[in-house]
């Protein structure tokens, strides 16, 4: 699954729209920054795959630094050809 931060891609065509997915991560169990957007970016294609999305554009990510790194990361889950 293709997953960008731009909201078309190169050489692929928009098809279909899908609806908008979300995903969060971290806690503790997550002490990096990195770790906390790796999960919720899982999270975030297991949300556009039910959906039937084949890519993920328009990804935004909000980070909270606390005891505990968090992100919540949205996006459009989108089919593309």
């Amino acid at each position: 699954m293709i997953v960008t931060t731009t909201d078309t891609i190169p050489g692929k065509k928009i098809v279909k729209i899908l609806g908008i997915v979300f995903a969060s991560s971290g806690s503790m169990a997550k002490p990096t920054i990195e770790e906390a957007r790796e999960d919720a970016c899982e999270k975030l294609k297991k949300e556009a795959e039910k959906l039937g999305a084949n890519a993920i554009v328009g990804v935004k990510a909000e980070h909270v630094v606390t005891l505990a790194c968090a992100i919540t990361l949205t996006g459009t889950a989108v089919e593309i050809k």
